[in-house]
């Protein structure tokens, strides 16, 4: 559904940029992998909605990669539990949906394999800010590049353990080969 209001408010506002949206559904189509984050778009709509999940079923229903935040989860369905959040998400045919817990790392689910994995993050962050995106878009590189649903978790959180340890959202992501090499000295990764 955000996606749909997106282009919406494009159509209306910014026309040369609705195309975008018809790219995105033929990106999907051809089998590449769409992930989506929806926290900003979420705290620019009305909270107050009795069903929030309206703001994000059609763009599920175009989603291989689903991570929300436990936060987004909660929010969206009311469900704190991730593995039963999980259950909730599975009618939208995800390929794979996952709750970042912060600290306390991640669940992942394919629908198939199901697990938690650990932070690799030791000490205290020094800025959260971007440590769910740098897990979001690490693990849609390694999944799509053929790791596993465990390599692809430990390989975004390796990226998180980066961005947490620079003030800004970007300044301490790193190319996947360094994350890699971190992941790997931890014995986290073969």
């Amino acid at each position: 559904m955000t996606m749909q209001m997106l282009q919406e408010w494009c159509e209306a506002n910014r026309p040369e940029l609705a195309p975008l949206f018809t790219l995105v559904q033929e990106y999907r189509r051809w089998g590449k992998v769409l992930s989506t984050f929806i926290l900003g778009y979420l705290k620019a709509l009305n909270p107050a909605l009795a069903n929030r999940m309206q703001l994000v079923e059609k763009a599920l229903s175009n989603c291989d990669v689903f991570l929300p935040s436990h936060y987004e989860v909660e929010f969206l369905c009311g469900i704190r539990d991730p593995e039963k959040a999980a259950e909730f998400f599975a009618p939208f045919g995800l390929k794979v949906f996952g709750c970042k817990m912060g600290a306390h790392g991640v669940f992942l689910t394919d629908y198939h394999t199901s697990m938690y994995l650990p932070s690799l993050y030791e000490g205290t962050p020094v800025d959260v800010i971007g440590a769910g995106d740098a897990f979001s878009s690490t693990f849609a590189c390694a999944w799509k590049r053929g790791y596993d649903l465990h390599d692809a978790g430990v390989l975004a959180s390796a990226a998180s353990a980066f961005v947490l340890d620079e003030v800004g959202c970007t300044t301490g992501m790193k190319d996947f080969d360094t994350v890699l090499r971190y992941a790997k000295e931890r014995g986290a990764i073969k």
